[in-house]
């Protein structure tokens, strides 16, 4: 059993309202408790998910709305596989930021108006509501990149993960660039 399945059954588990932990995915899997925590720091720092524990069910929760990124597996993705099972074993970041990309991830944009809108078109999939449009993106880092040089006025709406690295982004080149 792969790690993006432990990872997906966490997810499961916690949309299902059962407060997963690492005791309980290690028992589930029969994997050491050790790696039933780093499945759950997976779930968080590389997917973004908004965990957090909960003392009284002794397990995790999301703190807010969260799904997973989907990727579907076609017959001519036999290269895709291999490249995942040699990117768990490597310690080469590189592979893994290509894994990265395979996974589209979903936001919530706000764009106020249309020339923003047609600044953004290429990442948006659907429509939330009246002025809040679904956007889907392989690479964090190359979206936040593309919505600060698209000169497009928009407020991220969800994800908070998303959001925060904006604005860290954000601070950052004002904190670098003060004279």
């Amino acid at each position: 059993m792969s790690a993006y399945n432990r990872v997906q059954w966490v997810h499961k588990q916690i949309v299902d309202g059962r407060f997963p932990n690492a005791k309980r995915v290690s028992e589930h899997f029969n994997i050491s408790h050790r790696q039933g925590q780093r499945d759950i720091e997976t779930l968080k720092k590389e997917f973004g998910a908004p965990l957090i524990y909960s003392a009284e069910k002794k397990g995790y929760t999301y703190s807010e709305d969260f799904s997973l990124p989907v990727y579907y597996l076609n017959s001519n993705d036999e290269d895709y596989l291999k490249l995942m099972a040699e990117a768990q074993n490597a310690e080469d970041t590189s592979q893994n930021s290509y894994l990265q990309m395979q996974i589209p991830y979903l936001a919530t944009i706000e764009i106020p108006d249309r020339r923003s809108y047609y600044m953004l078109e290429r990442f948006i999939i659907g429509k939330e509501s009246k002025n809040n449009y679904i956007c889907e993106f392989k690479n964090a880092s190359f979206f936040l990149c593309a919505l600060l040089t698209s000169g497009a006025d928009f407020t991220v709406v969800k994800p908070k993960w998303l959001k925060e690295n904006l604005l860290e982004i954000i601070e950052r080149a004002i904190r670098n660039n003060k004279e």
